[in-house]
């Protein structure tokens, strides 16, 4: 058994939150309750016990991409592109960061991170931030076919394995939502 999110539509998996809702708040408002709203769905994702994987439609920017990141596989259509423009309206994302480098290397997400340019799946499969970049038409059958094959795993043993890989990122995780 695993766990395949999606979804609908041609133009966002995930935009994330509403960024220039920020800019308007006065400092402080909503986001405390909004990064503890994050850092509880990222970390269901992580301690989820089965496969759970996201297939990756269209763009994914900010928190879209955190889900995608926090997910043990992200397969990506060829015309999806990824992003963490939270610095283009003043604001850090050390959540996006810690995502970013635990599924990269430290210099792959310093530059996502501190630059907010956007990265096409293609280049997020060569940095290793998606496990796949297939053809659109493809992009259900291959996630589908990805998890059976992590379904089909003792479900105890992938379970372990899990809690084991992700230990770490769950501390680095609630270090940065502080």
């Amino acid at each position: 058994q695993a766990v395949v999110l999606t979804a609908n539509g041609t133009r966002a998996f995930s935009a994330g939150a509403d960024l220039k809702e920020f800019g308007d708040a006065p400092a402080g408002t909503g986001t405390v309750e909004r990064r503890t709203l994050l850092v509880r769905t990222l970390l269901a994702v992580l301690d989820f016990p089965k496969p759970l994987l996201c297939a990756v439609q269209a763009r994914a920017l900010g928190a879209g991409w955190m889900l995608a990141l926090a997910a043990d596989e992200a397969i990506a259509s060829e015309s999806a592109a990824f992003g963490m423009p939270e610095i283009r309206i003043g604001s850090a994302t050390s959540i996006g960061a810690v995502l970013l480098a635990a599924r990269s290397n430290p210099g792959v997400a310093r530059r996502l991170v501190q630059t907010g340019e956007p990265i096409d799946a293609a280049e997020a499969f060569r940095r290793g931030l998606v496990d796949a970049a297939v053809p659109a038409a493809r992009l259900r059958a291959s996630a589908i076919e990805r998890a059976l094959v992590l379904g089909a795993y003792t479900p105890s043993a992938y379970a372990g394995n899990k809690r084991w890989l992700n230990r770490a990122i769950r501390a680095e995780l609630m270090a940065a939502a502080d």
